[in-house]
């Protein structure tokens, strides 16, 4: 049995009798006012079929067929809501099975009202530093501009968000802005803690996101700003004294000592205000380490940074009434966790 066979592609010539042309997506628009069209057949006699669909286009991107157009050239569209249907396009079919010649059109034209259009603004005002120490706030501002003649319909929605060196995003909470009218502009100014941002990050922020309310483009409001954090590596320094004096081990000591611990750090933003920085403990002579807390006898001294120095201390005031040797254990640590040595004081 003969199991060959022929298979072979072949060009076939053939006359479309009918066409389709398909506009351009207009929009988006606040309002939709009216639809107009003009053309015209050059045969002998008229026997082209002419209809045209308007075509509403909501924000997702779902296309539906609202009407359509077969003799009128000229109508309203006022019954378009252009909040469901922000955008529109239209779609001419042609037919002709006499002559088989398309029907030319002059002009296919919708009438609406814009939606606004903003943008950032740099060139108005801009502040962010490239490089900061760990600690030192980041004073970042920006300005938007609206550059249409339509004003903004709502207050402006602002999303913020900073990216760290991990690729973990921390958002800002911007409150909303304020309405903007023609030619009207507003400014964001926000100071950013880079405590916890250490390496290399990332500010991206964007003006009326998610399509939260109609604009004519997006892709010139958003910024995208990379700043870097030097962390903070340096160890701090404790120094201990006993009635202002550095002892010895197995110095003998009063039993109401003066005890003052000081604690500095080179940190000109992190400042030493927080008790859990530093931990006092005391073995007594029966063995026992116990903790002391502060109250009556400690008391804990925070820094003050407008003082141009970083030093928090403690004034420990004990009374040791028993005879025999007591040891003092101090740690301190800055407020990214670098301790005062590998060693406890």
């Amino acid at each position: 049995e003969d199991s060959t066979y022929i298979d072979q592609s072949f060009n076939l010539l053939a006359t479309a009798t009918s066409g389709t042309i398909e506009s351009p997506i207009y929009g988006p628009a606040t309002q939709w006012t009216s639809f107009h069209w003009r053309g015209a057949s050059y045969d002998p006699s008229p026997s082209d079929s002419v209809n045209i669909d308007l075509v509403g286009i909501q924000g997702n991107g779902q296309a539906d067929v609202l009407s359509t157009v077969y003799s009128a050239q000229d109508t309203s569209l006022s019954f378009v809501d252009a909040s469901v249907y922000p955008y529109m396009k239209l779609i001419v079919h042609e037919k002709d099975d006499q002559f088989v010649t398309p029907y030319q059109l002059h002009y296919l034209r919708i009438n609406a009202l814009p939606a606004p259009e903003g943008c950032v603004a740099p060139n108005l005002l801009f502040q962010a530093k490239d490089t900061l120490e760990q600690g030192e706030p980041l004073v970042f501002a920006i300005a938007f501009k609206n550059i249409s003649e339509v004003p903004f319909d709502s207050l402006l929605k602002v999303k913020m968000v900073i990216t760290d060196q991990n690729n973990i995003a921390h958002p800002i909470n911007i409150p909303k802005r304020k309405s903007l009218i023609a030619g009207d502009t507003l400014s964001v100014l926000y100071t950013i803690d880079t405590k916890d941002l250490p390496g290399m990050n990332t500010l991206f922020i964007d003006f009326n996101p998610d399509n939260d309310q109609p604009e004519m483009y997006h892709f010139n409001n958003v910024l995208y700003k990379n700043f870097f954090v030097k962390t903070d590596s340096y160890h701090p320094l404790l120094d201990v004294t006993f009635d202002g004096v550095h002892i010895l081990n197995k110095d003998i000591v009063a039993a109401r000592p003066h005890i003052y611990m000081e604690l500095r750090d080179e940190s000109k933003y992190l400042a030493l205000k927080d008790t859990a920085l530093m931990k006092v403990q005391v073995r007594y002579p029966d063995q026992q380490i116990r903790t002391i807390n502060f109250g009556d006898t400690m008391r804990f001294n925070p820094a003050d940074l407008s003082s141009g120095k970083n030093k928090a201390s403690i004034d420990y005031m004990p009374y040791f009434k028993e005879d025999g040797d007591y040891e003092l254990v101090v740690s301190g640590k800055d407020v990214v966790g670098n301790s005062a040595g590998n060693l406890d004081y």
